[in-house]
């Protein structure tokens, strides 16, 4: 143990707990001393001091010095030890407030980093390229990490974040591919970080999140939380099932995309916002309710949930986004009157859909709407539809039939392209309206049946609606 200088009493630890004054000078070549690094070289500050760089230290294991000549060591200079490629070990004191832009950025070997209650910042790469760095614990106290501050340290594997964090910076763990495990001591103050990319969470490569040492596995958001921000849990794959309380009143772009191990969503009555990607990729997750409060569905929101099966959606919803439920597994789906635009590609590849009902409030079919869906038999699009777009059901193999509108005005090419089984095409109108709407060439060679109430007493192809099932007037 090092021996203070002032009182003359070893002690355990950076500085004397009882003087906080400088112990003798030693070397700290080897991680067990903890001897203060001499021979830095300092520049004085209206408060104190300020490490200005290595002067003619050497140490491997460099200890920053809490005091100098009686005063405090309140800062670092920026980059004072970049690319200190020798460099091993670093033990930083809480009377430095502030880890400056650079200061340790492409320290290749350093392997631990110290940090002490006291420190509030870390600044801008601060840590960047540490590629040996394989643990980090962020003080208790600290409110801020820089932009890029631990990016490219691709052996860290592990981050603690305490409640205090208020703010991490784009890409500040970008690149840190080894990382397994973010651990957390709560749940609110992580819920209100405000992530701007992916990236700058540390979740995007440690998926694990740990909550007082335990794998979160269940989440509560506590009662109180208004929104979940963008990205706040995205790429965790610990969390099984979410719970969100009534206070609740909007999911952030991609909260939970990546949660490949969420099966349950409880969303709450008040919620009136769903942003893009919120859920997208959530592999597990296979039942949804949505509540009554929300008006759209954004895009992507559920995009690759492939074991998403059943799907309740409001009356109430009046949009649903581009790739909404693009690659789900939706086997079936009841669209609300409410609704008025669907995206594009919306519903593309959810191969276990078999039979839909378009509302008549939908005037657009957008291009891939339900491109892939090999295994959808009957579609019905609702009166007041004008445009079927290019590939809007190209793909579908198994389409036996499709009931179409009198307000159709246009069926772009390619719109039922490779619709093998399609044998028949329901109009709600007559031949002569049917021969004004623009269509593909295909369409004009499948059997065409016009609507009729009653049996007709003429020859032709003629339907009826018998208990909401089109039945051919042929054929009875």
């Amino acid at each position: 143990m090092p021996r203070c200088a002032v009182c003359g009493k070893r002690y355990r630890g950076v500085s004397c707990p009882r003087c906080e004054g400088t112990h003798a000078p030693g070397r700290s070549d080897y991680p067990g001393e903890l001897a203060w690094s001499n021979g830095l070289r300092f520049t004085k500050t209206p408060d104190g001091f300020a490490v200005a760089g290595r002067g003619s230290c050497r140490d491997l294991y460099l200890v920053i010095p809490s005091f100098h000549k009686g005063k405090p060591v309140t800062g670092i200079e920026t980059e004072a030890f970049s690319s200190s490629e020798k460099l091993k070990s670093v033990t930083i004191p809480g009377t430095v407030k502030v880890i400056g832009d650079n200061l340790f950025s492409k320290c290749v070997n350093l392997s631990s980093v110290t940090l002490s209650p006291g420190t509030v910042a870390i600044g801008n790469y601060a840590f960047s390229g540490c590629g040996a760095l394989s643990v980090v614990k962020l003080p208790a106290g600290i409110k801020s990490v820089g932009r890029n501050a631990f990016s490219g340290c691709v052996k860290l594997t592990s981050v603690s974040v305490p409640a205090s964090v208020e703010t991490i910076g784009d890409k500040a763990f970008a690149d840190c591919h080894a990382l397994r495990g973010v651990y957390i001591d709560d749940v609110e103050a992580w819920c209100k970080i405000p992530f701007k990319k992916d990236d700058a969470s540390p979740l995007h490569y440690g998926h694990r999140l740990y909550l007082m040492g335990e794998p979160l596995e269940e989440l509560n958001i506590p009662y109180g939380i208004k929104a979940l921000g963008h990205f706040a849990f995205a790429g965790c794959t610990t969390i099984k099932s979410v719970y969100l309380p009534d206070t609740v009143r909007g999911i952030g772009q991609s909260a939970f995309e990546g949660c490949t191990s969420l099966e349950k969503v409880c969303f709450p009555s008040g919620l009136t916002a769903i942003r893009a990607e919120a859920f997208s990729s959530c592999t597990s997750l296979k039942s949804v309710k949505l509540p009554a409060g929300l008006k759209a569905v954004e895009e992507r929101v559920f995009e690759r949930c492939r074991s998403l099966e059943n799907v309740q959606i409001p009356d109430g919803v009046t949009m649903i986004g581009e790739k909404a439920f693009w690659g789900c597994g939706v086997k079936c789906l009841k669209l609300p009157e409410s609704l008025s635009q669907i995206g594009a590609e919306a519903f593309y590849g959810c191969a276990e859909l078999k039979s839909v009902s378009i509302p008549k409030g939908v005037k657009v079919l957008r291009r891939g709407t339900f491109r892939f869906c090999v295994k959808l038999k009957t579609v019905s699009v609702g009166d007041g539809c004008v445009t079927i777009e290019t590939d809007a059901f190209t793909g579908c193999s198994e389409l036996e039939y499709v009931i179409l509108p009198i307000s159709l005005v246009t069926v772009s090419h390619n719109a039922f392209s490779s619709c093998t089984a399609l044998k028949r095409i329901y109009y709600l109108g007559d031949k002569r309206e049917w021969d004004a709407v623009k269509k593909e060439e295909s369409l004009r060679k499948t059997p065409t049946y016009f609507y009729s109430e009653k049996k007709p007493g003429i020859a032709g192809r003629y339907w009826c609606l018998t208990d909401g099932e089109p039945v051919p007037w042929d054929s009875e």
